[in-house]
């Protein structure tokens, strides 16, 4: 992987924004105007589209040397790259559920506040719809300044503040044009830290467990966001939820970056 890593993968996760942000200002309407379950129906099918024309079109690359063909292995990963993987997993999981959090009960709470069902939806995927833009850009600025820990500690401290400020502070158009800002500069340097410290003939092992943990944290959290807020009834509490997560990445980049240098000093 060369020096425009983070850039490419930014680029690639701004689609997850694009399509969360349009399921945000769609569904809600598609809902009300029909049901819920129609709604459902219809975001399944894109789903089933998207597979049906990966299987159609894609057609996989040959990647690595004659060597590693002549004798594949399972598993390549010693144990630094294993215990890093795992925490740039971790911290991929924590920076995609407070996404899912913040996008998922921003609209709750701006309804609880008096905003219609609709507007609420299609307010909240201004966010997404910012991200197609700062998400990229911040993948490319990472890559282009050689600092791509200061846009990860900076957008995510940025982004927990939103979360935590939004209830309270009006106008939530300020704090969701600002979370769909802050959130792109972080978004390449999370997604990109595997690449760091993964040999090229460990990298495939390696993402994959970046990407088990991201699929981890997307299941979990979002549902303790969930109960907290049946818990407590207090529309504003699964914001705090999605505040601390973006608290704690800079926190496991820290573990991440301390032994990653432990490692490397051996």
């Amino acid at each position: 992987m060369g020096k425009e890593i983070a850039t490419a993968l930014a680029t690639i996760t701004a689609s997850f924004g694009v399509g969360l942000g349009l399921a945000m200002a769609s569904l809600p309407l598609i809902a009300a105007k029909s049901s819920w379950q129609v709604a459902m129906f219809s975001n399944v099918s894109v789903s089933a589209l998207a597979i049906v024309l990966l299987l159609s079109i894609y057609r996989d690359h040959e990647v690595g040397s004659h060597k590693a063909k002549d004798n594949p292995k399972l598993w390549r990963l010693n144990r630094p790259e294993q215990v890093l993987s795992v925490l740039a997993g971790i911290a991929r999981g924590l920076f995609s559920a407070a996404i899912v959090v913040f996008m998922s009960f921003l609209p709750p709470l701006l309804i609880s506040q008096g905003m219609g069902v609709t507007d609420a939806g299609v307010l909240t995927s201004v966010a997404a719809i910012v991200a197609t833009v700062s998400v990229p850009l911040g993948g490319f600025l990472s890559d282009r300044t050689g600092k791509p820990n200061h846009f990860i500690v900076g957008g995510a401290v940025g982004s927990a503040l939103t979360c935590v400020l939004v209830p309270y502070i009006a106008p939530a158009i300020l704090w969701v044009l600002l979370f769909g800002f802050l959130r792109g500069g972080c978004t390449g340097g999370i997604m990109a830290l595997p690449s760091q410290v993964l040999r090229p003939e460990s990298r495939s092992a390696g993402f994959a467990i970046s990407a088990a943990l991201f699929f981890a944290g997307m299941a979990a959290f979002p549902p303790v966001a969930g109960y907290v807020l049946d818990t407590t009834a207090n529309a504003a509490a699964p914001l705090w939820i999605a505040g601390i997560l973006w608290f704690l990445i800079p926190v496991v980049l820290a573990v991440f970056k301390l032994l990653q240098r432990k490692w490397i000093t051996q």
